[in-house]
C-alpha cells in the first residue's frame, strides 16, 4: 500500500471513530503537551504544538470540539502565569494572553472547519452526477465493490439491474437536450421513489442506469423489477412522453464476485432485451455463461 493510500485509509477509520473517543485522544495530546509546557516555564512558549490536538479534535470531530479543546489547551498557560502571580503584578498581560491563544486556536479551528466541508463539498461533487443530481459511474463502482465484500461475509443474495432508455436519442434530437436532461432527472428520480434505503441508484451515462439490489433472489428480483418498470410507466405516462425502458437484472449469490463480470453480465442481458424489441424486462440468475454470451 503507497503513502497515499494508507493516509486515506487511516482518515477513513479515524472518521468512524465516536466523537467521545477523538475528545479523549485530543485532551490526552493536550496534556502531553501542556505538562513540559508548565515545567518549562513561561519564558519558552509551546503554544505553537497545541495546534496538533485542536486541529485533530476539528478534524474527526467538529467545530465545537475543537474550540473545546482549544479553551483546555490555555490551561498550562494560566497555571504558569498564576504562578509567576500575574494575576496581582500584571493581570492585562495575563488576560491578554489567554485571549490571544484561545483567539489563535479558535481561528485555526474555524478555518480547519471550513476547509472540510470544502472537501467534503468536492468530494460529493466528484460522485454524483451533474444533471440528476444520483450517484455516478466512479461512485457507483465504489459501492458496489463494498457491497460485494459485505454480502459474501454475509452470504447474502443480490442482484444488479441495468436500465436503459429506448431511443433516447431521438428526445434529444427533437425537443433537445433540456428536454433529455429533464427525461433523465424524472427517470432518476422515479428509480429513487421506487427503491429501498439499502439500495443504491446510479446514472453510469449517457441514458443508461444501474440499481443495486440487496438481498435478492431471483423471484425477489422478478417482482421488484416489474414494480420498477411500472412506476417508470406511469411516470412517463403522466409526463405524456412516448418513452419506454429496456432492463436487464441478474441476480447473484452471496460469495465472491468479479466486479466486472457482474457488471458485464447486467449490461449484456438489458442489450439482449434491447435486441430483442426493446421495451422489456429479462432478470436470469447469474452464470459463467450469462458474461460469455452476447
Amino acid at each position: 500500500m503507497d503513502k497515499k493510500r494508507f493516509f486515506a485509509h487511516v482518515d477513513r477509520r479515524l472518521k468512524n471513530f465516536p466523537r467521545p473517543a477523538i475528545l479523549i485522544a485530543a485532551l490526552a495530546a493536550t496534556i502531553f503537551i501542556g505538562v513540559p509546557d508548565y515545567l518549562i516555564g513561561i519564558d519558552i512558549s509551546l503554544s505553537i504544538f497545541y495546534i496538533i490536538p485542536v486541529g485533530f479534535a476539528t478534524w474527526y470531530a467538529g467545530k465545537n470540539t475543537g474550540i473545546f479543546v482549544a479553551f483546555i489547551s490555555a490551561v498550562p498557560l494560566l497555571v504558569e502565569q498564576l504562578k509567576e502571580n500575574y494575576l496581582a503584578s500584571r493581570p492585562g498581560i495575563l488576560f491578554w494572553n489567554l485571549f490571544l491563544h484561545v483567539a489563535t486556536m479558535a481561528v485555526i479551528v474555524l478555518l480547519l472547519e471550513r476547509l472540510a466541508v470544502h472537501l467534503q463539498n468536492e468530494k460529493d461533487l466528484a460522485r454524483t452526477d451533474a444533471v440528476t443530481g444520483i450517484l455516478n459511474r466512479r461512485a457507483f463502482l465504489e459501492r458496489l465493490e463494498a457491497s460485494l465484500a459485505l454480502m459474501a461475509r454475509e452470504e447474502a443474495d443480490f442482484a444488479l439491474a441495468y436500465i436503459d432508455l429506448d431511443d433516447f436519442k431521438g428526445i434529444n434530437d427533437r425537443d433537445g437536450h433540456d428536454e433529455g436532461d429533464r427525461v433523465l432527472r424524472l427517470l432518476a428520480h422515479t428509480l429513487q421513489k421506487s427503491i429501498r434505503q439499502s439500495d443504491v441508484v446510479a446514472r453510469l451515462g449517457g441514458d443508461e442506469f444501474a440499481l443495486l439490489i440487496h438481498g435478492a433472489s431471483l423471484p425477489q428480483a422478478c417482482t421488484f423489477i416489474e414494480k420498477v418498470r411500472h412506476a417508470i410507466q406511469l411516470a412517463f405516462q403522466m409526463e405524456s412522453l412516448p418513452l419506454t425502458c429496456s432492463m436487464g437484472c441478474v441476480t447473484f449469490k452471496g460469495r465472491a464476485h468479479d466486479i466486472h463480470s457482474i457488471i458485464k453480465a447486467a449490461d449484456l442481458l438489458m442489450y439482449k432485451v434491447k435486441r430483442e424489441g426493446k421495451d422489456g424486462v429479462a432478470v436470469e440468475e447469474y452464470t459463467p455463461s450469462t458474461v460469455s454470451s452476447s
